[in-house]
């Protein structure tokens, strides 16, 4: 009987090592560096010239809060490196937010490449928006910098990109296995980003039809039959799923007054 308890005391500790270790690898402080380099090395040759514009982005969203949340830390004005109370949250964040939104109007002084000042752009507002849901409910930064993360992968790697996405519902299982967060809380973080983000880069430019990325992804997801059904049928005017879904409306709508009229003839 102890032995059994020991075995499970020793697998319960190796799954909750486990989700500490892939909440530290995966850490908005720690993504921001893969994040940004690819953003970097992407889209121009002029590697040396936007080079401040990297070290800006990785000195004010990843280097400079995390060596604030350090010092307070070893100070003890938090009780852990990942802020897990709510209330502890609001001074750091407040920082934090400071701090980026600095490093943002500096950004502006210095090349750097559409795509590098959009993603500042989402950091930043993604923040901004946590930072506001937290003062009312503790929202997950962990799984909305693995959301940056992955989206940024497939705006620049286009379907390779798709596997980031996995991470995901990783970071998910690994904030509530430490009971950090609930589901909806770590869902929540995941679902703002993704709004925050689609918005922005739309914005930008960097849209299904003109982004190449995306338009790859669009076309890898677009079923065969569909694409020919919808070349054959109603080249470049009607949308064949439009059509499709109004048959199933006039269905629906012919079904239910078929409906109405037996049970009006029975009544009768």
């Amino acid at each position: 009987m102890k032995e059994t308890a020991y075995k499970l005391n020793k697998k319960r500790f190796s799954i909750k090592k486990t989700a500490k270790l892939v909440s530290f690898v995966f850490d908005g402080s720690v993504l921001a560096l893969p994040i940004f380099l690819s953003v970097y090395l992407t889209g121009t040759d002029r590697l040396l010239k936007t080079l401040p514009s990297f070290l800006i982005s990785i000195f004010f969203l990843a280097l400079i809060p995390y060596m604030l949340i350090l010092c307070l830390y070893k100070c003890g004005k938090i009780c852990d490196l990942h802020m897990p109370k709510r209330k502890e949250r609001i001074i750091p964040l407040i920082f934090i937010n400071l701090i980026a939104v600095s490093g943002f109007f500096l950004l502006w002084l210095v090349p750097a490449t559409p795509l590098l000042k959009t993603v500042y752009t989402i950091y930043i507002t993604g923040l901004i928006t946590l930072s506001i849901i937290s003062l009312l409910w503790k929202i997950s930064f962990h799984t909305s910098y693995v959301t940056i993360f992955a989206i940024v992968f497939i705006t620049v790697y286009g379907k390779w990109g798709l596997f980031a996405l996995l991470l995901i519902p990783v970071m998910i299982w690994a904030r509530t296995e430490l009971k950090r967060h609930t589901i909806a809380q770590a869902a929540g973080g995941v679902v703002a980003t993704f709004a925050v983000s689609f918005i922005i880069l739309g914005l930008n430019g960097f849209t299904f039809s003109a982004h190449p990325a995306f338009f790859e992804i669009n076309e890898l997801f677009i079923p065969v039959y569909y694409r020919y059904i919808n070349s054959i049928l109603y080249p470049g005017r009607i949308d064949a799923m439009l059509i499709f879904i109004l048959i199933i409306i006039l269905l629906s709508a012919y079904k239910t007054r078929l409906s109405a009229n037996l049970r009006y003839s029975a009544i009768s």
